[in-house]
């Protein structure tokens, strides 16, 4: 089988992670394997090539004609900053290929009728683009492919060696956030609960932040906890980011859009690095799924701050979080086993509903009135479509948990 995967570009992002996964995916199970990038390379490109995957780094006349002469079978396409005007060119260069895509922000594509299969990244995913209007008869649920062989627990002298890299205190406490250069990944909340935990739990401790925005370096400058804040500006060697990982005692997750996938909490995970997570209904919410029993979701700034004291006392238990969580995330989200069912679709050799999770309702935590009122709004924007309902009860979801009441908290 040949096939062609297409992405934007291949430089740090998780979309172009995910592209690479699946195209080597797909190679080391035996497939004629090749990458399409349509606005140029990135830091991507050694890699692929150290493994002879043959990339194509432009879209041109003579791109066209080398994928025309290679005739591939199938074409998976990932669905962010590509113009659809490239990907009618392809079905027209390529009419009997089938088409599939992982659809990256749970929208119909413009381009979704010439989509064999739409993949969503998760439950939640799925129920979000049915209730866009995509065709739930192609949608199943296959999430992002995660290279599971490359992140694992560091051993005692690298975590030592990584904390005195970055001046870190061996014998600190090191809560830890990795994750985009975009201040929708994140919140301020973040800083303010670290600081209340240093004032009123322990002030031998150490906020590790990953790749933070401009929001998060000011917010730390106004509570004046600079001291306690050590910020790495960028890793790009998984070896190093393991390592990183590894160092972090619990991973804090806050996003205020939320997470389609969180290939940051995968990673963690791997790293047996529990993690606690907010869950945002009002946006993108998957990451529920994707921690399972390798950590904590809550539904309330202050059920996160309780599970910050309730972790940082019980190490047994983080210690169990950590181990139950790699062994989620190599059952469930290793790309081998991601690109053979891949496979399987386009050969037809599959059955949806062993694909795709059960009921989203099952992720979601009830404990009180708020929760329920809060499941009766995620039912009703799920279920019943009206024009501009989803912004609404949106509204009404971050309003209930009080997420966007003080300015500059929510975007």
């Amino acid at each position: 089988m040949k096939i062609l995967t297409v992405v934007c570009n291949l430089e740090k992002g998780g979309t172009q992670r995910a592209a690479q996964n699946f195209c080597e995916g797909y190679y080391e199970l035996g497939a004629d394997s090749k990458i399409l990038a349509v606005s140029g390379g990135g830091i991507r490109v050694k890699e692929l090539r150290e493994k002879n995957i043959d990339i194509w780094l432009d879209f041109n006349e003579n791109t066209l004609s080398e994928i025309k002469r290679w005739f591939p079978d199938v074409i998976h396409i990932h669905s962010h900053r590509i113009e659809e005007s490239i990907i009618y060119k392809i079905k027209e260069l390529l009419p009997t290929a089938k088409f599939i895509e992982t659809n990256v922000f749970s929208i119909p594509s413009n381009y979704a009728h010439i989509i064999d299969y739409s993949y969503q990244l998760s439950s939640w995913c799925e129920y979000l683009y049915a209730s866009r209007g995509g065709k739930i008869s192609k949608s199943l649920v296959l999430p992002n492919p995660v290279k599971t062989k490359n992140f694992y627990k560091s051993t005692e002298m690298e975590i030592i060696n990584f904390k005195q890299k970055y001046n870190i205190p061996n014998n600190n406490f090191i809560f830890g956030r990795i994750g985009q250069h975009f201040y929708g990944k994140w919140s301020l909340y973040l800083i303010d609960l670290f600081k209340r935990f240093v004032n009123n739990v322990n002030n031998k401790c150490i906020l590790l932040l990953i790749n933070p925005p401009k929001e998060i370096f000011d917010h730390i400058k106004v509570n004046k906890i600079k001291e306690k804040v050590v910020i790495i500006n960028q890793i790009t060697n998984d070896n190093e980011l393991r390592n990183c990982y590894s160092a972090i005692d619990v991973f804090l997750h806050i996003a205020n859009k939320g997470e389609s996938f969180g290939m940051v909490l995968a990673e963690s995970l791997l790293c047996k690095t529990p993690v606690i997570s907010l869950n945002t209904p009002w946006g993108d919410n998957s990451q529920n799924e994707i921690i399972g029993k390798g950590g904590k979701c809550v539904n309330t700034i202050d059920e996160f701050y309780k599970e910050m004291i309730y972790l940082y006392k019980n190490k047994r238990l983080r210690d169990n979080l950590g181990t139950n969580g790699r062994i989620q995330i190599i059952n469930n989200y290793d790309y081998l086993k991601l690109s053979k069912n891949s496979i399987d679709i386009v050969n037809n050799n599959f059955n949806k509903s062993k694909l795709s999770k059960n009921n989203i309702f099952k992720f979601y935590k009830i404990d009180g009135l708020k929760d329920l009122i809060a499941l009766l709004l995620i039912w009703i924007k799920f279920n019943i479509r009206i024009r501009n309902s989803h912004k609404y009860i949106n509204y009404l979801l971050r309003k209930l948990y009080n997420f966007e009441l003080k300015k500059g908290y929510f975007i």
